[in-house]
């Protein structure tokens, strides 16, 4: 399934052992028209750090809850 950016922009990022943080953005790569790496608002994790996350180990967005 497709999705906007900006639909999925501020979704919490949910971990086995807790909430990560939220999304930012994403990298796309050109090359291969996919997501490269989405980035990821540590929050309160890791103050005022971003993280790189690949989109393999995301599941399907929860439109629902606005997880991923």
């Amino acid at each position: 399934m497709l999705y906007r950016v900006s639909d999925l922009q501020g979704y919490t990022i949910h971990a086995m052992n807790g909430d990560l943080g939220t999304l930012r953005t994403l990298y796309f790569d050109e090359e291969e028209w996919g997501v490269a790496s989405f980035v990821i608002d540590t929050g309160t994790w890791i103050t005022g750090k971003h993280i790189l996350v690949s989109p393999e180990v995301l599941g399907q967005p929860d439109m629902d809850r606005k997880l991923l």
